[in-house]
């Protein structure tokens, strides 16, 4: 929840309150993890997205990244821009959909680096669950989604704190196995959205 949101909720007295989060739905996909190897989709000349990847590719410069960082989207000046500064930057310029999931399957995890708070949920958080893979995002990143436990990474919503928790992320630093994930053990479906909702507005 955003300073806003919050201000707004101490202003209109709630203090019993409930949201519906993204559903994700169970598209996973044959994955072939690369070690090393991590990667972000999104608008390069989006300002918000070229500040938060310059910022973490600097710092991950100066603590010596030995991996890959594979950056997926438009803006193609932005990208070359990136993958000229930094050895371990490839861009790969926009993909479609099989071209995507083709790319997407050989990452050991997918970027979430959301520093300021939208006016919405990610769209392509719940796209990277749906095809199951693992995930490091900032906190502003993941509003709007709600999970059973800890399988996604969530960092504060700097540069510093999203590098470290990338460099400390277990599959960086040895060989990553393709793990079956129980979608059900995850993410909420609809039925069990509903039923916290009918609880909330029976109270």
């Amino acid at each position: 929840m955003s300073v806003e949101e919050e201000a707004i909720e101490k202003w209109l007295g709630s203090k019993n309150t409930f949201f519906f989060p993204r559903l994700i739905h169970d598209n996973k996909i044959i994955r072939n993890p690369i070690h090393g190897r991590i990667g972000f989709v999104g608008t390069l000349n989006h300002t918000p997205n070229i500040i938060a990847l310059e910022e973490i590719c600097k710092i991950l410069k100066q603590n010596n990244f030995s991996g890959e960082f594979r950056i997926v989207g438009s803006g193609e000046t932005e990208g070359k821009l990136l993958g000229d500064k930094y050895k371990f930057v490839t861009y790969c310029g926009r993909l479609n959909d099989n071209e995507l999931k083709q790319e997407l399957s050989t990452w050991v995890c997918f970027l979430n680096p959301i520093f300021w708070y939208s006016r919405g949920a990610s769209m392509k958080l719940a796209q990277a669950l749906g095809w199951g893979l693992p995930v490091i995002s900032t906190i502003a990143g993941a509003r709007g989604y709600k999970f059973k436990n800890d399988f996604l990474i969530l960092t504060s919503n700097n540069a510093q704190s999203f590098v470290t928790q990338i460099l400390e992320y277990e599959f960086i630093k040895t060989t990553p196995q393709n793990a079956t994930l129980n979608f059900s053990s995850i993410f909420y479906t609809a039925d069990e959205i509903a039923k916290d909702f009918k609880n909330i507005i029976e109270q």
